[in-house]
């Protein structure tokens, strides 16, 4: 369980306590070496809570008032938006964002936005934007409410579930591809962008 629950990010405080007394336990566990740089990084990442966002971190304004995705989109008006739907429960999602510093570099010099918007329940607000700050993700954020999250799923998905992390690339408040490559892809998603925005 522990080793599980370690591996795939999950920063609750508790799971360092559990390392700690298995560390005791059985201290000469191959096991307890392993997993110390993730006991690290749930220290980091509790550090993080009590920071404020950085400038290049802003959640938009009465987030949870936005109930559709073409009330969303009236943000940005006719500017060019790469869109990240992910959530603090999914490990792809997490691990795609140690691509984040090669996207934005690309992003910037084409002048696109980033959006990053989060499928989380209320009951994790703290949790999702400590991991905005832990993750350094720069560019607008938003939780989806369940009215929002709902039309996403009509839009992008079969109105019944869905599967993240999922990439949309948006120009003048228009879906121009519903289903992008992932950051990892690195410089074959750079050149779908590029095409996609001469069509």
């Amino acid at each position: 369980f522990l080793w599980n629950e370690m591996m795939q990010d999950k920063f609750q405080p508790v799971l360092l306590e559990l390392f700690n007394d298995f560390k005791k336990q059985y201290p000469k566990s191959n096991f307890s070496t392993h997993l110390q740089s993730n006991a690290k990084q749930i220290e980091d990442f509790n550090k993080k809570k009590n920071e404020d966002l950085n400038q290049k971190q802003k959640i938009i304004a009465d987030y949870g008032k936005i109930n559709s995705f073409a009330q969303l989109l009236n943000q940005f008006g006719d500017k060019t938006v790469f869109i990240d739907v992910w959530a603090t429960w999914c490990w792809p999602c997490k691990a795609e964002f140690k691509y984040s510093k090669d996207l934005e570099q690309f992003l910037n010099a084409k002048g696109i936005e980033m959006l990053f918007i989060s499928t989380d329940k209320d009951e994790v607000d703290e949790q999702w934007k400590t991991m905005i700050k832990y993750y350094n993700l720069k560019g607008w954020h938003i939780r989806a409410n369940k009215v929002l999250l709902q039309d996403l799923m009509d839009k992008f998905w079969d109105g019944k579930g869905y599967a993240i992390p999922r990439y949309i690339l948006v120009s003048g408040g228009k879906v121009i591809n519903a289903n992008t490559l992932k950051p990892s892809d690195k410089e074959q998603l750079y050149s779908q962008l590029t095409t996609e925005l001469k069509k």
